[in-house]
């Protein structure tokens, strides 16, 4: 990729005070959003440190199994267990003032309530990024990263895959955007 990122036409970023002032951005959005891009941008901003839950998927898990054989209570298990260790993880560094970026997907209610309860008992600052785009584009851009297997690439995509987690994603609505201090991005 060339240009800057405006010209591409990539998500703007949180204002830099925001951005530096809170410990914690959760980042949310259905596959192909450019969550992963977002949050590469946002965590070299901040000079926060990244969780991305598709890498530890795909190095912890996937390496060994195919992860559409498995089925999603098998897969699902997995990701539960990757973003507790990316709480207890983020923990320490947000103890030490260090802003932390959690690229999970967050594709429902209970999955952002889990990280936004955590950092309220532990008194963290919050924000919820919500990167979007129309699913068309998504799934395009889907194809093009399996094809590509560029920066943002953790595993192949199927459209199965594709569209069994458009079929789970839950937008934030305005109440849980207004709880979390959302901010809405185009992917």
């Amino acid at each position: 990729m060339s240009g800057n990122a405006e010209s591409r036409g990539a998500a703007p970023l949180a204002s830099h005070d925001a951005a530096s002032s809170t410990l914690v951005h959760l980042i949310s959005g259905a596959t192909g959003a450019g969550k992963t891009t977002y949050a590469t941008r946002l965590e070299a901003e901040t000079g926060g440190w990244r969780f991305s839950l598709d890498d530890w998927m795909a190095r912890f898990y996937f390496v060994d199994v195919d992860p559409m054989s498995q089925g999603f209570d098998w897969t699902y298990e997995r990701v539960q267990r990757c973003c507790a260790q990316a709480r207890g993880v983020a923990d320490r560094l947000c103890g030490l003032g260090i802003p932390v970026i959690i690229d999970a997907g967050l594709t429902n209610r209970a999955e952002r309530e889990a990280f936004a309860n955590w950092a309220a008992e532990r008194g963290f600052s919050l924000r919820l990024h919500v990167v979007d785009a129309p699913a068309e584009e998504r799934w395009a851009r889907t194809q093009k990263r399996n094809a590509e297997k560029g920066a943002s690439f953790a595993l192949h995509v199927t459209r199965e895959m594709f569209d069994f987690i458009e079929d789970l994603w839950q937008p934030p609505g305005e109440d849980e955007m207004r709880a979390l201090n959302g901010l809405k991005v185009g992917g």
